[in-house]
């Protein structure tokens, strides 16, 4: 959660992880990629974290066999 109505949420669609903001009153905005990932369930699922204005993303690159971390800043309004 971003704040008390609007959320953050990822998923993997083919060989992409998006993200995007959805808030209690359904309303999606667009989404975005955040990387490119193999779309094989050996992948695992992209896990996020928040750490203050930043949205921390982390998944495993199974053609690599590391793990990868991405980074968003939210937008701050008054």
């Amino acid at each position: 959660m971003i704040d008390s109505v609007t959320a953050v949420v990822s998923w993997m669609e083919g060989g992409s992880i998006k993200a995007a903001k959805v808030h209690t009153n359904g309303k999606k905005e667009n989404s975005f990629l955040i990387a490119s990932s193999p779309d094989k369930r050996s992948s695992g699922f992209p896990q996020m974290n928040r750490s203050g204005n930043k949205i921390v993303f982390a998944w495993t690159d199974d053609k690599e066999k590391t793990i990868k971390v991405g980074m968003i800043t939210l937008s701050v309004t008054q």
